[in-house]
């Protein structure tokens, strides 16, 4: 549906919408969506992103509304970095406004150039909410691991001067990624990056992630922690 929505949006985008908001649920709605706002966004992303707010009311599913979002930021953020940043902080609803910052780690991420990459994340840090600036700051560590190991993501949050609540986010964000590829060693070098404050979210981002895969080695790896409210919850 994705496909024959973007085509059906760049003849009468009006109608294409109205279909998939009103004909259309779940996994067939999202993808109609992400086509339409992506035909919608590569000729005016200022206009989509209007679009989709007046269209939000009507989304039921949130991963809908969500993945809209994502096919707007994707490659605003490139084209005009300032409009993307100041639009996202004006969507209501935590979900919806981490839902935007991630739709600029899409494919535009991987193609966009070193500079347009620190002019982002300076953007980030600047953020005055403070989910706002962990949420980017994390997800930026998350897109950046695609392609660095943990140890050259460590010298990475070093060279950033990360502290506190931002650098415990980014370290999750990296081992999240990290995650996928090998467990284990993601697993232990968070766990030994935890502080006392950071600890729980860490277990938890770990525990997450892993047991989809393998959740008796995440039970073991959990046992070599000493008994305490932190592993409970996890």
């Amino acid at each position: 549906y994705s496909e024959l929505l973007k085509q059906w949006a760049k003849v009468d985008s009006a109608a294409a919408l109205r279909f998939a908001t009103s004909a259309l649920q779940g996994s067939t709605q999202y993808q109609a969506l992400c086509g339409v706002f992506e035909t919608l966004a590569n000729k005016d992303p200022n206009h989509a992103f209007a679009t989709w707010k007046e269209t939000r009311s009507q989304l039921d599913d949130p991963l809908s509304a969500q993945g809209a979002l994502l096919s707007i930021t994707d490659s605003w953020w490139i084209r005009d970095l300032q409009a993307a940043m100041s639009a996202i902080q004006t969507i209501e609803g935590e979900s919806d406004r981490h839902s935007a910052i991630n739709g600029c780690f899409s494919r535009s991420f991987d193609e966009a150039s070193d500079d347009d990459k620190v002019r982002l994340l300076a953007v980030f840090k600047s953020f005055e909410d403070t989910g706002n600036r962990n949420h980017g700051v994390k997800a930026f560590a998350n897109a950046l691991a695609r392609n660095r190991s943990l140890s050259e993501m460590e010298s990475w949050m070093q060279e950033q001067g990360l502290t506190g609540d931002a650098l415990a986010h980014a370290e999750r964000g990296a081992a999240e990624q990290h995650l996928g590829k090998n467990p284990k060693e993601a697993a232990q070098w968070l766990g030994k990056r935890a502080t006392e404050e950071s600890l729980a979210e860490h277990l938890n981002s770990i525990v997450i992630q892993w047991a989809m895969h393998e959740p008796n080695a995440v039970g073991e790896w959990l046992g070599t922690f000493p008994l305490s409210e932190n592993t409970d919850t996890a």
